[in-house]
């Protein structure tokens, strides 16, 4: 939906916004890369159902909207990240296969496939999708996002980042529709992104003035951004 009508949807509800970078819906398949690391991937994954859970209500406490090229670049590398995921199921029920063997116990390869391991990270993703208000494009701020890249702004001041820069133009003129129209909530900004987006621990300039004009907290994890909802 054109971006007027976002703001039309999300104004009624009063409630907070969340604008995702392509790179934070990704981050969902890669988190299986903390498994060692119970402590770092439990508040993520739990940051997830809790975003997912608010926007699901019946009370609509949560709106999560999406830039249009969101979509383009998630089509872009999903099957890949898919691929890496299923790659480290099936390694991790080939070690369990091999375990259960020697200990003389079933091994939960025989009782689920690596799909069914896979499912539960596809189908949040999935979910996050369709609670999504998506965005369609916007001329306007895809000639921004464009020149922004092409001037090397940031979030493209260290190399061209055309997408990059056309999500943000989108998600800045969203946020400043939206205040034009009094709506006073939280609005975050969540992107995984640090090397495009950040600088010295904060913002990149002109970003961290940008952000800070429209009142939008910039989040780079999950469970940051469940904190603040």
């Amino acid at each position: 939906m054109a971006i007027p009508e976002v703001v039309k949807q999300i104004l009624p509800t009063q409630s907070p916004l969340l604008l995702l970078d392509t790179c934070s819906i990704l981050d969902i398949l890669r988190l299986t890369g903390l498994y060692a690391q119970p402590g770092l991937f439990r508040p993520q994954w739990d940051g997830i159902r809790k975003v997912c859970e608010l926007a699901a209500g019946r009370d609509a406490s949560l709106n999560i909207a999406l830039a249009p090229q969101v979509a383009v670049e998630f089509d872009r590398h999903y099957p890949g990240e898919l691929g890496r995921l299923a790659k480290r199921a099936a390694a991790t029920l080939s070690f369990l296969d091999v375990v259960s063997y020697a200990r003389g116990t079933d091994s939960p390869s025989s009782l689920q496939d690596a799909d069914s391991w896979v499912s539960p990270f596809t189908g949040l993703v999935g979910q996050l999708m369709d609670l999504s208000l998506q965005m369609e494009i916007d001329q306007t701020c895809k000639s921004k996002g464009q020149d922004r890249s092409y001037e090397k702004i940031a979030p493209s001041a260290k190399q061209p980042q055309v997408d990059d820069c056309i999500i943000y133009e989108h998600y800045l003129a969203c946020s400043r529709q939206l205040r034009a129209s009094g709506y006073k909530q939280r609005i975050l900004y969540l992107t995984s992104n640090t090397g495009d987006y950040m600088q010295g621990g904060k913002p990149h300039p002109p970003i961290d003035q940008e952000l800070r004009e429209l009142e939008i907290d910039l989040v780079l994890n999950w469970a940051w951004a469940a904190r603040l909802l």
